[in-house]
Formats: structure tokens, sequence, C-alpha cells
């Protein structure tokens, strides 16, 4: 979840066409993922050995907007993950895999938040909270870098 991407008032938002479902998942198999701020200032998933997962909105963009895409996240790999849809009934395990594309940044210290970044976060984090992603999630992953209220800024 980036606050660029994920805000949909955001101009990125602009450049994707719809939004296929609200809700999605990393699948935790073969590799756990986790979200965190890195030491650049902005989003980006790392690999992790805990039980963890990440929560994101799924859209299906066209190679325009790709392209697009591609010159905001310059300093992201473009990666290919299975996710899980937690809100699909396809069998048992109430999974369905998508191949998605995944821009995952280079930097993979956690580091402190670009200060104008928490006001875009902050609302990426009331739109994914409005499609379903749970609370638990925001409180245990994204306030432990992103405060709620952002700082006041200097006079």
């Amino acid at each position: 979840m980036s606050g660029k991407r994920v805000h949909r008032c955001g101009s990125i938002a602009q450049l994707v066409n719809d939004l296929v479902n609200g809700l999605s998942a990393s699948q935790p198999y073969p590799s756990f993922r986790r979200w965190i701020i890195n030491e650049r200032g902005y989003a980006t998933i790392v690999p992790s050995e805990e039980d963890d997962v990440v929560y994101g909105l799924l859209y299906e963009i066209t190679q325009l907007n790709m392209d697009e895409l591609d010159k905001y996240e310059s300093h992201y790999d473009k990666v290919l993950m299975d996710i899980e849809d937690p809100t699909a009934e396809s069998d048992e395990t109430r999974r369905i895999l998508h191949d998605t594309l995944v821009y995952v940044e280079r930097k993979t210290n956690e580091g402190p938040p670009k200060t104008e970044y928490i006001y875009r976060m902050n609302q990426a984090i009331a739109d994914a909270v409005k499609e379903g992603v749970p609370k638990d999630y925001i409180d245990r992953y994204l306030r432990k870098f992103i405060p709620a209220e952002p700082p006041s800024l200097p006079n």
C-alpha cells in the first residue's frame, strides 16, 4: 500500500482503470511479506520470516497506465506475485490466486516517513479501511510508521 497509488483522489489513481476488487492480500507462501516505510521514507513490502501478510487494493491497468506508473516508480522493481482475495468463495481455502504486478522498493531498511508522505498515507489508509482492510492490520503494520495525526509543520 503506497500513498501515491492507493489514495483514490491522488494523481496516480487517475492512471488506473478500474478497482477490480476492494481488497487483496499477498499470499504467505512461499515467503511471507510485510509492509514498511523504508530508509528513503516511502512504503514498500519486504520479505518476512514471520506469519505476516500485506493488504492492498487490486486495480486493473493498461500498458499505457503501466508506462506512466513506471515514470513515477523509478526506484521500484516490478515483481509478479501471487495474491489471495480474502473475499473470494472459490474453493475450500476461499482463495483465488492472481499473477499480480507489484512495485517493490529496492531499499529495504526501515526508516521514518517523509513528512509530506504522512498526509497522503493517511488518505490512503482511510480509503483502505472503507474497502475492508482490517483495522488490526492498519494498527499492527502501518501505524508503526504513519501517525494518525500528521506532525506540525514549522512556521
